[in-house]
């Protein structure tokens, strides 16, 4: 999964460009390895 990432305010959005929550230019690309989890089962699932 790819990502950009603003220095300024450290929010996460899906599109590089200028940052809609402060308005600032100075995003990083960054990439997210998602991992499989293994679906946890209660007595109530049962």
């Amino acid at each position: 999964m790819e990502k950009y990432y603003c220095d300024r305010c450290r929010t996460l959005s899906e599109t590089e460009g200028i940052c809609k929550n402060c308005g600032s230019y100075g995003q990083k690309k960054i990439f997210i390895e998602v991992q499989d989890g293994k679906k946890r089962t209660t007595e109530a699932d049962s």
